[in-house]
């Protein structure tokens, strides 16, 4: 993608150092971005892509495998396409999980939505990618799949290409991203199982799965868990907050602590630390009034949200907001 951005005459290096990262970030094997920067990264790039989805578009499945051999490789190994497609959900992970891909099935059909967890202006950015990787997967098995598409956001210049990918009229403007296909379809029994051979395939990928785990501290999972629930505006207290944390992880609150200090971490520093981006971001991001910027992090009042953000940063959020303009 930094490849296609370059392309169009974007900075690669200045996109790298905005988003708080380096070449090593990006290049080292199995390496995996803070989602932050990730969603930073594809903000600055969204100009320079015009052209990145018809690069996309025009991959058969010999170069998605070039990509994501293991995956790749056990979704064409399936019984069928649904088992095809719960492959490519369920190991995620091997070709990034920043957002969420589900699956809602139906007693006629089942619908697949990408739900983008980064910021409204990406749009379908990230869903078209993924849907042209399901739907090659579906033609493996499938001689003429036939599926309904609909993306959140305005079309993007030559919207028709995805038309004529799809074989449908994609849906602009829509609710959800997402892409349906009858029961019928998915259920189709395929003949070229080789069982032995997907056992050993799986092996593979639980094993690539659990390195790319190991490789995420607990402090950073917890940290990214923190980061989500500030964006999506429901902190009602500290309190409730390490609740649902511990909740969403499936720990308790002992073992959550214990894990965070034996990475020399905290939960209250993780918080302090998450604030402090989300504020940063909101604050470079546009004009909302700072009251506004002082709930969504989670303080009581615009004063105490000026103090900390001064303790932390060394400048008044008003002071931070006009140094990036």
């Amino acid at each position: 993608m930094l490849g296609a951005c370059q392309q169009q005459g974007g900075d690669p290096d200045a996109i790298l150092m905005a988003g708080g990262l380096t070449s090593f970030d990006i290049e080292r094997e199995q390496g995996r971005l803070p989602a932050h920067s990730h969603y930073r990264m594809l903000q600055l790039m969204q100009p320079y892509l015009a052209s990145f989805h018809e690069t996309i578009l025009s991959y058969d499945i010999g170069q998605l495998y070039q990509h994501y051999p293991p995956l790749i490789s056990l979704c064409l190994n399936q019984p069928s396409p649904r088992a095809a497609l719960e492959v490519l959900l369920a190991y995620r992970p091997i070709n990034g999980s920043c957002d969420e891909l589900r699956v809602r099935r139906g007693a006629q059909a089942s619908q697949y939505l990408y739900v983008n967890q980064g910021p409204a202006s990406l749009g379908a950015s990230q869903a078209i990618p993924n849907f042209i990787m399901l739907y090659r997967i579906l033609r493996v098995y499938l001689a003429d799949p036939r599926v309904s598409v609909g993306f959140t956001g305005r079309p993007p210049p030559r919207h028709q290409l995805l038309d004529q990918f799809f074989a449908t009229r994609c849906r602009w403007e829509q609710g959800e991203n997402t892409l349906t296909i009858d029961n019928a379809q998915l259920d189709c029994p395929s003949h070229c199982y080789n069982e032995p051979l997907g056992h050993l395939q799986l092996a593979q990928l639980a094993q690539i799965c659990a390195d790319i785990a190991e490789r995420a501290p607990f402090a950073y999972l917890v940290g990214e868990r923190i980061r989500h629930k500030i964006r999506e505006g429901e902190l009602e207290s500290d309190e409730s907050l390490l609740k649902e944390v511990c909740a969403a992880m499936n720990v308790s609150r002992w073992t959550l602590n214990r894990k965070l200090q034996g990475e020399g971490s905290s939960f209250s520093t993780l918080l302090r630390e998450a604030r402090v981006s989300e504020a940063c971001r909101l604050l470079g991001e546009g004009d909302q009034p700072l009251q506004n910027i002082s709930d969504r992090v989670g303080f009581s009042s615009q004063s105490a949200f000026n103090r900390f953000f001064k303790a932390n940063t060394r400048m008044t959020p008003l002071a931070y907001r006009n140094a990036r303009q």
